[in-house]
C-alpha cells in the first residue's frame, strides 16, 4: 500500500521515471538521476572528506576545491566534463597517496630505531 502511494507521488513529481521488478512482485518507481551527476557528486563529497585531515592547514584544501566545482558548474559539454571528473578523479588520488606517505613516515619515525654508529 505504502510502496504504491509513494509511487505515485514520484510519478507526479518528477518527469522522468524508472520503473524496476521489486523482489516482492510489487513495482517501484523512482526519478531517473543521470549517472554524470552521481559521478560528480560522489567525487565532491570523496574530496570533501579528504580534505578534513589535509596536512597543511594554511592550504584551504575544501575551499579550493569548492572554488573549482563551481568553476566547472556551467560545464555542458560531455568530454570537457568528462575531462574535469578526470582532474578530480586524478587529485583525489594524489590526496590519498599524499596521506599514506605521511602515515609511512610517521611510523618509520616511531619504530624505526636509531642508527648508532659508535
Amino acid at each position: 500500500m505504502y510502496v504504491c502511494i509513494y509511487a505515485y507521488a514520484c510519478q507526479t513529481a518528477c518527469q522522468t521515471i524508472v520503473s524496476f521488478p521489486n523482489p516482492l512482485g510489487f513495482q517501484l518507481l523512482y526519478p531517473l538521476m543521470s549517472s554524470t551527476r552521481q559521478r560528480v557528486l560522489a567525487l565532491y563529497k570523496e574530496l570533501h572528506r579528504l580534505g578534513r585531515d589535509y596536512p597543511d592547514h594554511n592550504y584551504d584544501f575544501n575551499g579550493r576545491m569548492r572554488r573549482m566545482f563551481e568553476k566547472n558548474r556551467t560545464l555542458t559539454d560531455p568530454a570537457e566534463i568528462e575531462q574535469a571528473l578526470r582532474f578530480g578523479e586524478y587529485i583525489k588520488n594524489e590526496t590519498l597517496a599524499l596521506y599514506s606517505l605521511r602515515k609511512y613516515r610517521h611510523l618509520k619515525q616511531r619504530y624505526d630505531p636509531p642508527n648508532r654508529d659508535s
